[in-house]
């Protein structure tokens, strides 16, 4: 899944999605994710000034 919130659309492994169609899909990618990170400690999360500066979007991969 990919959310590309600048371009506005919403991709999984069927196609390509306006971003107002996610919203069911964001939400329960969202809520997963912060149970992986938060409770299960399964991703390190890093935010360095270079990403900062670079204004890079999120990936959950690093920069």
């Amino acid at each position: 899944m990919d959310f590309d919130f600048n371009c506005k659309v919403f991709q999984n492994m069927v196609g390509v999605y306006g971003i107002k169609s996610a919203v069911e899909n964001y939400q329960v990618w969202e809520s997963n994710f912060l149970s992986y990170w938060l409770e299960m400690d399964v991703f390190t999360v890093t935010i360095s000034p270079e990403c900062l500066a670079k204004k890079v979007k999120f990936t959950g991969i690093g920069c």
